[in-house]
């Protein structure tokens, strides 16, 4: 870890307690200033942009010349930054397969729960699946998420079966 030297985007409380802990080099860019960073790190203040271009553009203007080996995004607003800040300042990449495990929910806890990683109960969407179904094998109550969407987009609660919680979209559905 002694070689590593992260680059966080949008950061989170835990995560920078972690780098500190590991006495891992990091710098972070976030929207306000919300953590100092210990010399010779730099805190970045700036937006985090939904256009790759300013985020590139971003990235030449406040850290010029900067390497660094990881990037992490600590925030869901943060990954299309991380995404393009990887590629400028020569981090590790991921592979298609990660990228479309974070991305899709489904794929996500299929691919942990292999691991035996705990979580909610939950069930693949799809029309074939009768809402008695749903709450039969996973009780009440239910969340509703679309698997390719963040922030709460589409989450849809519901305490019965009453409802018609199946959709044509791509989802799945949970225990809450």
């Amino acid at each position: 870890m002694k070689d590593y030297r992260v680059l966080v985007i949008g950061p989170r409380r835990g995560l920078v307690e972690e780098l500190r802990e590991r006495g891992i080099p990091f710098s972070i860019w976030q929207t306000r200033q919300l953590f100092n960073v210990p010399a010779p790190e730099r805190s970045v203040i700036a937006p985090l942009w939904s256009s790759a271009e300013k985020n590139r553009e971003q990235i030449r203007k406040s850290l010029p010349g900067q390497r660094f080996t990881h990037v992490i995004a600590g925030t869901e607003l943060s990954v299309l930054p991380a995404a393009v800040a990887r590629r400028q300042v020569g981090a590790r990449l991921s592979r298609t397969t990660t990228v479309t495990r974070c991305r899709d929910k489904l794929h996500m806890k299929q691919h942990l729960a292999g691991f035996g990683i705990p979580m909610t109960r939950f069930l693949a969407d799809s029309a074939s699946l009768d809402p008695r179904q749903v709450f039969a094998e996973l009780g009440a109550p239910v969340v509703r998420k679309f698997r390719k969407s963040s922030g709460g987009k589409g989450l849809r609660g519901f305490n019965s079966e009453v409802h018609n919680i199946l959709s044509s979209q791509s989802c799945h559905v949970c225990s809450h």
